[in-house]
C-alpha cells in the first residue's frame, strides 16, 4: 500500500500514458557501483491506472526521474536507418505522453521516410508511394495492407475529423511499424545472409544419389558419376538421399 508520509511523485505512467502524481509505496537509498554516488529507487503507483513502476532519481541531479521498471521499450536495430529509428523515437515519446493522434501522424511520417530511403519520389502520395515498393519488391501484399493502415490511420491524426484514435490504436501502431521496419532492414537481410552461409557449407555429400541394388544394399555415388552396366537396376531407381 502506499505510504502516505512519502510525497507523490510526478511522472509520466508507461502502462496508460499519462501524466501521475502517482503515490509512493517505499524507497531505498542505494550507491551507485560505478560511480559512487547515491540515487533513489521509488516503488510507485499511478493514480489513474494503479499500475506499479519502479522509479530512479539521482539525488546530486534535477534530471526527471526515470522508470527501471517495467523495462523501456527495446533499441531499434542499427541496421535501420537513423532517421527513420529517430521518427519511431518521436512516435514513442507522442504515445507517452498520451498524444495518440501525434502517435499515429509520426508513424505515418517513418512511413514516408521508409518510401524515400528506398528510392520513391517524395513527390508522390503516400499511397502511390507504398504500391510502388510492392511493384519493386520491397514489400509483400501483406506489409502493404499494413502500412495502408497505419497510412489511413495517420490521416485521422493528422486532419480535422469526427473521428477518434485510441492508445490501443495508437499502441497497435507503434507495434506494427517496428514489425515493419524489422522485417524489411533487419530480418530480410538475416535471411539472405544465412541462404548465403548454407550454400557455402553445402559438401558433395549432400548433393550425392543413391541407387538401390538387387541385394537391398544402397550404393552411394556422386551425382555427376556414371553407371556401369552390370549394376542390375533402372535408373528409376535412383533417387536423392533424404536431407
Amino acid at each position: 500500500m502506499p505510504d502516505s508520509s512519502l510525497p507523490p511523485l510526478a511522472v509520466v505512467c508507461r502502462a496508460c500514458g499519462y501524466p501521475s502524481a502517482a503515490s509512493v509505496a517505499g524507497k531505498i537509498t542505494v550507491e551507485d557501483e560505478e560511480e559512487g554516488v547515491p540515487f533513489e529507487l521509488s516503488l510507485i503507483q499511478c493514480e489513474h491506472c494503479e499500475s506499479p513502476s519502479l522509479i530512479r532519481q539521482d539525488e546530486a541531479s534535477e534530471a526527471a526521474p526515470v522508470e527501471v521498471w517495467p523495462t523501456s521499450p527495446r533499441t531499434l536495430h542499427a541496421a535501420i536507418p537513423q532517421n527513420i529509428r529517430e521518427g519511431v523515437t518521436e512516435a514513442r515519446k507522442c504515445f507517452e505522453a498520451g498524444a495518440f493522434l501525434a502517435t499515429t501522424v509520426m508513424v505515418r511520417r517513418v512511413l514516408e521516410g521508409f518510401s524515400a530511403d528506398h528510392g520513391v519520389s517524395h513527390k508522390k502520395t503516400l499511397h502511390r508511394a507504398l504500391q510502388e515498393l510492392v511493384e519493386c519488391d520491397v514489400i509483400d501484399a501483406r506489409l502493404l495492407e499494413w502500412a495502408d493502415g497505419l497510412r489511413l490511420l495517420g490521416n485521422v491524426g493528422a486532419h480535422f475529423t469526427d473521428e477518434m484514435v485510441t492508445k490501443q490504436d495508437a499502441s497497435d501502431a507503434l507495434d506494427l511499424i517496428e514489425a515493419m521496419l524489422d522485417y524489411v532492414y533487419v530480418f530480410s537481410a538475416k535471411f539472405e545472409q544465412f541462404k548465403a552461409r548454407r550454400d557455402e557449407q553445402a559438401t558433395p555429400k549432400s548433393r550425392r544419389l543413391t541407387r538401390k541394388l538387387n541385394s537391398g544394399t544402397y550404393l552411394v555415388v556422386p551425382a555427376s558419376a556414371s553407371w556401369n552396366r552390370d549394376l542390375s537396376c533402372q535408373t528409376s531407381d535412383v533417387r536423392p538421399m533424404p536431407g
